[in-house]
């Protein structure tokens, strides 16, 4: 679909979204409609991501209640015997993406990469179940994705919280959904980049690498501004062209099959996993059990137990696989430093056998996110709603809905005004003020006092920017406007953190991120993140989960709970 930037004045639509907008969010979801699964946008992401999914599940509802639950039922049908649901699903060999199926080799069919992503499924499925025109498909879907639904949340706690703290850790960037947040820099830093080469023309080790991490500092001034400003102008439409030529065409093809195995979408994912999902209670052999075949991978890494990771194949990974770039401005997206040791965790979590149990105790980077774990405390309530509904038991839920409350308190800075995550190898707190601090309010975790302390930062931040909410606070020295999660403004962030200032009874500032969103997307059309000062468009176009969240947001979701 072609970006139209151009004053839209095609009729009236929802809470003052022009009609023509709203008409452009549903041409956006069939052209990344894939049959029964939807890409982020093509060709930068195009595979199935767990948390775009899930919330792109929610636009679908506002038209195809069926392909919504459909959406839902293709992330499962990859979801690992011991109940993990994997960040990436790869339904297809395009190679678009980097890395791929071939880098992860984790051995499942689907393939699908070996983490995971915040786990929202639940949120989702509640918002549909009780959304829903089509009541008898509702309750059909409740009942298969239950089981698996249970599945994955007792996976996190097993894996990922072994010592029972009430908080889950995350063991890679990716999983955060936040790939690149300051508040990983730390961390991250301690993971070593033997057997990563670095991109073309790189020296071998961090120091070439490393010379990008000053300019991040550097960049909020303005240095950045005009090599950046240059793709908001023209580049655009070309591209946009491009991406609605590739995806309008495999869609088309494989929908009407697809479709009729949505329509009666109780069978396909639920037949597959029911077992699974009865074997989830102790699921922790199923883990070991399926990285058998994965365990001769170790051989062939050359790491041998408690070395440092070489790259998956036995041979340094070359950065210039890199595919994003091809795509969006180097300036936009995670540096090659960034991306070697990100590559460097997934070598060393495939020479495990991604036995979660090794990974936790082994991985350098092992971080209890606030994004992740506020996601994950609504999901669990969300999980005891559907439960009361459906006369489900709701004893396991509750009892993650108790510890987590609980452990939420350790979380708070007073210092900063808000929620931060917590570094599990060294024993600290991560002093970064970002979004993800924001989201509890989301999960209906802070008291009222704290709620309006939250308030009071998110309006400090507005003073700095013109747009809200910036994914990094614009007084940290490493705040980029417009570098991926260390500072622009997404769609998805701004749409939880409107739903927890409304909870709470910030109506004004509620509105006013309301109002940025919309006038962000009127302007620059459905982006993957834009900049806060100035409102340009940024990184992927025709985004989904953009598009799908603006159509829930003036539809079925204004009022829901």
């Amino acid at each position: 679909m072609t970006k139209r930037k151009q004053k839209l004045d095609t009729g009236a639509g929802s809470e003052g979204v022009p009609a023509a907008v709203l008409q452009q969010a549903r041409e956006v979801l069939a052209a990344n409609d894939r049959g029964c699964f939807t890409v982020p946008t093509a060709p930068l992401y195009p595979h199935q991501w767990l948390w775009d999914s899930a919330w792109i599940a929610l636009g679908w509802a506002e038209s195809d209640e069926r392909r919504a639950w459909a959406e839902l039922e293709s992330l499962f049908s990859a979801q690992w015997a011991d109940g993990m649901l994997p960040h990436i699903v790869f339904h297809s060999d395009e190679k678009t993406y980097f890395p791929g199926p071939d880098v992860w080799r984790t051995g499942t069919d689907p393939a699908s990469s070996g983490i995971t992503q915040p786990p929202v499924v639940a949120t989702v499925v509640r918002r549909l179940f009780e959304g829903a025109e089509d009541r008898e498909l509702a309750r059909r879907m409740v009942r298969a994705l239950w089981p698996k639904l249970l599945a994955y949340h007792r996976w996190l706690y097993r894996a990922r919280d072994p010592e029972g703290t009430g908080l889950v850790a995350i063991l890679h960037p990716w999983e955060s959904g936040m790939d690149n947040s300051p508040q990983w820099d730390d961390a991250l830093a301690r993971v070593p980049i033997r057997g990563v080469g670095p991109a073309a023309g790189a020296a071998e080790d961090g120091a070439a690498a490393g010379a990008k991490t000053p300019a991040r500092s550097e960049t909020t001034a303005g240095a950045e501004t005009p090599a950046r400003a240059e793709t908001t102008a023209g580049a655009e439409t070309a591209a946009d062209a491009k991406t609605a030529a590739d995806a309008g065409t495999v869609a088309s093809a494989k929908t009407a099959a697809d479709a009729e195995t949505a329509a009666d979408a109780g069978t396909v994912a639920s037949a597959k996993t029911a077992a699974d999902a009865e074997t989830a209670a102790d699921a922790g052999t199923v883990a070991s059990a399926k990285t058998a075949a994965d365990a001769e991978t170790t051989a062939d890494t050359g790491t041998a137990a408690g070395t440092e990771p070489t790259a998956p194949n036995g041979h340094v990974i070359d950065l210039s696989a890199r595919k994003d770039l091809q795509h969006v401005d180097e300036a936009e997206r995670p540096t090659d430093d960034d991306y070697r040791r990100y590559m460097s965790l997934v070598a060393q979590f495939r020479a495990a056998g991604y036995d979660p149990e090794r990974l936790h105790d082994e991985s350098p980077f092992c971080v209890v996110d606030v994004g992740f774990n506020a996601l994950l405390h609504r999901a669990n309530l969300d999980l005891c709603a559907l439960a009361r509904a459906m006369n489900f038991d709701a004893s396991e839920p509750e009892s993650w809905v108790r510890r987590g409350q609980a452990a939420f308190e350790q979380l708070w800075s007073e210092e900063l005004g808000t929620y931060v995550s917590w570094d599990r190898r060294s024993g600290r707190p991560i002093s970064v003020a970002a979004a993800a601090g924001l989201l509890p309010l989301f999960a209906a975790l802070p008291t009222p006092d704290r709620a309006a302390r939250l308030a009071k930062t998110l309006e400090e931040w507005g003073r700095s920017v013109g747009r809200l909410v910036p994914s990094t606070a614009p007084s940290d020295p490493r705040f980029e406007p417009r570098r991926y999660w260390r500072g622009p403004v997404w769609v998805v962030v701004n749409w939880l953190v409107w739903q927890g200032l409304r909870r709470y009874g910030f109506d004004a500032l509620a509105r006013r991120v309301e109002k940025d969103t919309f006038a962000l997307v009127a302007r620059e059309g459905f982006r993957e993140y834009y900049d806060p000062r100035d409102g340009t468009g940024l990184g992927g176009r025709d985004f989904s989960w953009s598009a799908a969240l603006l159509l829930h947001w003036t539809g079925r979701g204004r009022n829901a709970f």
